[in-house]
């Protein structure tokens, strides 16, 4: 299925081709690797306006109701201090 996604650390756009089956963090690790995001950073998806951080990563996305066509935004926060 395709899905649409916004970074919102680089401003950059992107569609992916993924599987409904497919956890959330392989999708995430996916999307840092296509835009070559920094991997040192922290990540959070936003779906419908709801955050999906990483308690959600071990989720399908079919579960978490991502669907053909729909948009998500990755959210990065830089890790440490």
């Amino acid at each position: 299925m395709i899905i649409k996604v916004a970074d919102l650390v680089g401003n950059k756009f992107v569609t992916i081709d993924v599987d409904e089956e497919a956890r959330l963090e392989e999708i995430v690790n996916l999307i840092i690797e296509k835009l070559g995001l920094p991997e040192n950073y922290s990540y959070s998806v936003v779906h419908r306006g709801k955050e999906l951080g990483p308690d959600k990563f071990q989720m399908t996305i079919k579960e978490l109701g991502i669907a053909e066509g729909d948009e998500i935004q990755l959210i990065g926060r830089p890790e440490g201090g």
